[in-house]
């Protein structure tokens, strides 16, 4: 910073950015993420608790499945906390066949009436 090139350089990306934001018309004084109305803030809780309660009813019960004929780390594998919150939020449709099958085939054992996409 106290190097006289690199002050300049600084200024010059500055000096862009500023001009950006004119031709975009952004606020200098709003927020760049505006608060979520309440409506808003209660449609993503409850569909979170919407996620939640597949994960809890539906695939927790199915990975302790997996556990008890694989083991900790085949589960580990197949149906991790990511994988649960990925299927929560996207379906089985980005799973491979070989664990939407297999996740069916638990929730059939399970008796589970699930969103599973089955």
């Amino acid at each position: 910073m106290h190097n006289s090139e690199f002050k300049a350089q600084i200024q010059e990306v500055l000096k862009n950015l500023i001009s950006e934001t004119w031709e975009m018309n952004l606020s200098t004084t709003d927020p760049a993420i505006k608060r979520l109305s309440s409506n808003e803030y209660d449609t993503i809780r409850v569909n979170r608790k919407e996620k939640d309660k597949l994960i809890a009813e539906v695939l927790k019960p199915i990975q302790q499945c997996i556990i008890r004929d694989y083991g900790e780390h085949t589960a580990s594998f197949m149906l991790s906390n990511r994988i649960m919150q990925q299927i929560a939020f996207q379906g089985l449709s980005e799973l491979p066949k070989y664990r939407q099958t297999m996740l069916r085939q638990y929730a059939d054992e399970l008796k589970i009436v699930s969103p599973l996409g089955a």
